[in-house]
């Protein structure tokens, strides 16, 4: 009797639905959205703005085709540059930085007299989504909980449709102003979700436990695991954790078996890492930028 008690209790454990992250944990995952937002708000807008941006400079095909896949080019070398960064500054910084070269971008595409500008302005927008692109969904991952990590980290995708309908709102708000300028407003309010990414990074979140104990900041992590974790002993054993992931990584084991697992995996993995590789070429592959981009000219 005892025995099937003691089965039924561990079945019972086992169909459990695991607790949901704190209050906390969601509001700052949505923060880092905000980051996401911003290439989603860049692709919409933008869709509609060279439909006038086309006349007001007499732009030839290949100039409006070399500026609108430029950001996706430029945004290569920003990918590889942002992890090093955020490891030296910390994720937080890393996002601002990231904001901060949008916000240049955007405000300089908005006032470019000539096409020199506006390609430059669209670099650095590039530049800017390459590294905050790649830091966002790493800063959620960091803070969540590792049963909601997937569920969160996708917030980032919903929130780059939502920019894109942002994007293609503000087309519609403002293409009744005079063609001359009209271009020059949508372009321009793309400056305001950085800043608001900006204002975010600084006062509202902190940096993530692991970057923190990375750097020995021991006081400044046990504040932040306290906020993301549901219990005392949740905080302490997420902090060993982390310790324990951090001096594989300073030893190099951690490293080698990362790469072990993607270069010789396992038939589980090998199947996931397919999986994902196939989906992520596919969805570039179909020719959903140009839906994107160029309905209006179409």
């Amino acid at each position: 009797m005892a025995l099937q008690e003691k089965k039924e209790q561990k079945l019972a454990m086992n169909k459990a639905e695991p607790e949901p992250p704190t209050r906390y944990v969601v509001q700052m995952a949505l923060c880092a959205c905000v980051n996401s937002a911003l290439l989603g708000y860049d692709t919409g807008v933008l869709s509609g703005a060279l439909l006038y941006l086309r006349d007001a400079m007499n732009l030839s095909t290949a100039q409006i085709e070399l500026l609108t896949s430029s950001m996706n080019f430029i945004a290569i070398p920003g990918c590889f540059l942002a992890g090093t960064i955020a490891d030296a500054i910390g994720r937080t910084k890393t996002l601002f930085a990231a904001s901060l070269t949008f916000l240049a971008g955007a405000l300089l595409m908005a006032g470019a007299q000539d096409y020199g500008t506006l390609f430059f302005g669209r670099s650095l927008i590039g530049i800017g989504v390459g590294c905050g692109l790649s830091i966002d969904p790493l800063y959620i991952a960091e803070i969540a909980p590792p049963e909601f990590r997937g569920k969160l980290t996708s917030y980032s995708e919903t929130a780059i449709n939502i920019g894109i309908l942002a994007g293609y709102v503000s087309n519609v708000a403002f293409m009744w102003l005079p063609d001359a300028y009209n271009w020059r407003v949508m372009l321009a309010m793309g400056a305001l979700p950085p800043f608001v990414m900006m204002i975010l990074a600084t006062f509202v979140m902190p940096d993530t436990p692991r970057w923190l104990l990375s750097k020995g900041k021991q006081d400044e992590a046990e504040v932040v695991l306290k906020k993301i974790t549901r219990s005392e002993q949740e905080a302490r054993n997420t902090e060993r954790d982390i310790k324990a992931s951090i001096a594989d990584e300073k030893t190099g084991l951690g490293w080698k078996e990362g790469w072990k697992k993607i270069l010789c995996p396992s038939k589980v993995i090998g199947r996931m890492l397919s999986l994902t590789l196939w989906i992520s070429a596919l969805q570039q592959l179909c020719g959903v930028d140009v839906i994107l981009y160029y309905p209006p000219i179409l």
